[in-house]
This record gives C-alpha cells, structure tokens and sequence, in this order.
C-alpha cells in the first residue's frame, strides 16, 4: 500500500510570515529617531568605516531576514504544510515583504 505525504503543521509557513513581518517593522524602525541615536552612537566613532559598517550591518540584517523568509516560503511547499492558505500568504509575504520594506526605507 502506497503512502501519501501527510500534511504537517504550518512551521514555516508561519515562520515566512513572522520574517517577512519584521522585516517591514524593521523597516519602519529605521526611519525613527531612535534609529538615528543607534547609528550615531555606535558607526560614528569609527568615521568613514563606521559607514561602511552601517551599510554592512543593515544590508545583513535586510537579507538575512528577507533570504530566510524566502527559504522558508519554499520549504512550507516542499512540506506541504496545511493549511494552505498559510503556504499562500507566507509565499506572498515573503515576496511582497522586502519590496514593502524597500518602499518604506526609502521614502522620503
């Protein structure tokens, strides 16, 4: 008797959506004054680098929450992970997510 491939509990699909949801908080977070407290009280000290930090610190921040969101988005169809709906929006937010992100960081 041949055995189906049962559905598993929505883990990553739920995981893509919490990922895809901080990183647009993230996103909101860095427009904030507080935001601009950290980065003056932690790149500054360290004059033209301490750019190049922040560009590297926020720029891995960003796509590790975005890649991970990503990853986690194929895995819950590679699962097959129920409900379904759940695949759908944490597969739609994990794209929809970044470019969100993207929006609100650069709006100005």
């Amino acid at each position: 008797m041949p055995k189906t491939n049962p559905s598993r509990p929505g883990v990553c699909s739920g995981l893509a959506l919490a990922l895809s949801l901080l990183l647009i908080g993230f996103a909101f977070w860095a427009r904030t004054p507080e935001a601009a407290e950290f980065n003056r009280q932690t790149f500054e000290r360290f004059y033209t680098a301490g750019m190049i930090l922040m560009l590297g610190f926020y720029g891995l921040v960003c796509f590790g929450l975005a890649g991970a969101g990503v990853v986690a988005a194929i895995f819950a169809w590679i699962r097959n992970e129920a409900p379904v709906w759940l695949r759908w929006v944490g597969t739609v937010m994990s794209i929809i997510g970044p470019l969100l992100a993207i929006s609100i960081i650069s709006r100005g």
